[in-house]
């Protein structure tokens, strides 16, 4: 029997939102590689990958891994776990971006787009940090 303190959100319907929304974002890169001449082989790849994503979510089953992933299965542990995730992967992508700005002013180049990236990053930050402190 499953903890009361696992809330179950839209039950049938949560299944249903993370598949959905990999098939839509694999439509849409599917989408831009044909526009842009991409490969077949690339075509195939993204078909393959987010469908294959979308399907796994879809049928992934009672799996409290596969459950919390697609979001319809939340407490308060898995709440910590995914906010701990996101805010490494922005870090890890701020890191990334600030290193690719050095490269490429240490190559004689202006940094950019890497400047705007990291002056959003950096101001989403700051208003999200001051936000919270003032709450």
């Amino acid at each position: 029997m499953m903890s009361k303190a696992f809330r179950v959100c839209g039950s049938a319907r949560g299944r249903w939102i993370g598949s959905i929304s990999f098939a839509a974002c694999g439509l849409v890169v599917v989408v831009a590689e044909l526009i842009g001449g991409a490969p077949t082989g690339m075509v195939i790849f993204a078909v393959a990958l987010f469908g294959g994503i979308a399907a796994f979510l879809a049928v992934g089953g009672r799996s409290e891994s596969i459950r919390a992933f697609r979001g319809d299965l939340r407490d308060e542990r898995l709440d910590t776990i995914q906010l701990r995730a996101q805010a490494l992967a922005g870090q890890m992508v701020i890191l990334a971006v600030v290193v690719a700005f050095l490269v490429e002013l240490a190559l004689g180049k202006s940094g950019a787009p890497y400047d705007w990236l990291g002056a959003i990053g950096g101001l989403t930050y700051l208003g999200a940090y001051t936000y919270g402190i003032r709450r």
